[in-house]
């Protein structure tokens, strides 16, 4: 049980690092670009087409501008993975009956705390004037 709550613990804090990195990265720029589209979502929802092609657009480019930053980290993200294959490579955890190794279990927990690391990353650091 104390190997799976450090295994969480550094997945927890790996997606909270990985959060603020990719929020700072992006500063400004891609959280106006989060509001415009969350505006133009609005409208789009109400049925104007004008909105959900700008939309369609913001996106793209947001995606764009993320990927390319994304790809700095890389190096950070394959150490990360090469020392939890390493120190944990014997741990199963039991869910609903199946036998799910360090790899699911690190899945299960990105799928689960991903969008909370996100949120938290985005509030420290408007809270702190960092973005």
């Amino acid at each position: 049980m104390e190997q799976v709550t450090l295994f969480v613990l550094l997945t927890l804090s790996y997606l909270f690092v990985i959060s603020i990195i990719l929020k700072k990265l992006g500063g400004r720029e891609m959280l106006e670009l989060e509001k415009e589209v969350k505006k133009l979502m609005e409208k789009a929802k109400k049925g104007d087409k004008d909105a959900l092609s700008k939309m369609n657009k913001l996106n793209m480019t947001r995606m764009k501008t993320m990927m390319k930053k994304q790809l700095y980290l890389w190096p950070l993200i394959l150490v990360f993975f090469w020392y939890i294959k390493k120190t944990f490579i014997e741990l199963t955890v039991t869910i609903f009956g199946r036998q799910i190794g360090w790899l699911g279990t690190f899945f299960i927990i990105v799928l689960l705390f991903s969008t909370v690391a996100d949120k938290l990353a985005t509030r420290l650091l408007e809270n702190f004037k960092l973005i």
